[in-house]
């Protein structure tokens, strides 16, 4: 004669194997959803063709300093920019800087730079994060000419020279 088994079907080992094989792969599929949209990437622009006209004007931009034989040195540091002209350049009255993220639009800062008595342009910004190469954009308000450059404030260094 055989033993039959009178345990319920929930007291049983198969069927809760059997259902945690799709439950695990809903859950992993539910943590990917919430990873990708938490995670967007922000890099893509619905505006493509814009964006590449801009690339054109910013080399035209650097080509006019060039041109103008524009060469800045700027001290960035404890949140404070120091930037002086070389004596040849004519400066404005005003100029400003962007700091930009290599990969978060969020994080961004534009300073404006104002010309003191001295000569010297002067300006702060916020609290930026270390190990990062930034990208470093100069214009005048015309944006007639514009100077381009990278900086890491983790760097020892803080005096940058920009030239086209």
């Amino acid at each position: 004669m055989t033993q039959e088994d009178t345990k319920p079907w929930y007291r049983q080992f198969w069927p809760w194997f059997i259902i945690s094989l799709p439950a695990g792969t809903v859950v992993a599929a539910l943590i990917t959803v919430y990873i990708a949209v938490d995670g967007a990437d922000p890099l893509v622009t619905d505006d493509y063709y814009k964006e590449g006209l801009a690339i054109n004007l910013d080399k035209s931009r650097l080509k006019r300093a060039a041109e103008l034989n524009i060469a800045v040195r700027m001290n960035l540091a404890e949140s404070n920019v120091e930037l002086q002209f070389a004596p040849q350049a004519i400066a404005p009255q005003q100029l400003r800087l962007d700091l930009s993220h290599p990969t978060k639009a969020e994080f961004d800062m534009h300073i404006l730079l104002l010309q003191e008595a001295d000569g010297i342009y002067r300006g702060s910004y916020g609290e930026v994060q270390e190990g990062i190469n930034w990208h470093l954009s100069l214009y005048p308000d015309d944006r007639e000419w514009g100077l381009q450059s990278r900086w890491s404030p983790s760097s020892s260094v803080n005096w940058i020279e920009l030239r086209p």
